[in-house]
């Protein structure tokens, strides 16, 4: 199933938190399939604590995620 993961929620993951082991291995499994917007993207590569090699391996890791671009449509349906 595929999910839109918070900004939050991916910080946490980067930091290793315990907490969210389970939505690890669901991901590693294919049972969750991650999807970004354009915000969490920006946000996430915009964490402080992102080193250059990290993030580098961040972007690498999002392109290989679809992009979801919300249209003022759907933001119509809310």
């Amino acid at each position: 199933m595929r999910y839109v993961i918070d900004t939050n929620i991916w910080i946490y993951l980067l930091e290793g938190r315990l907490e969210l082991s389970t939505l690890t291995s669901k991901m590693a499994q294919g049972k969750i399939v991650p999807v970004l917007t354009p915000v969490v993207f920006t946000e996430v590569l915009g964490w402080q604590e992102l080193g250059a090699a990290q993030e580098r391996e961040i972007r690498k890791y999002f392109a290989t995620l679809d992009l979801l671009m919300p249209t003022m449509q759907d933001g119509e349906q809310i």
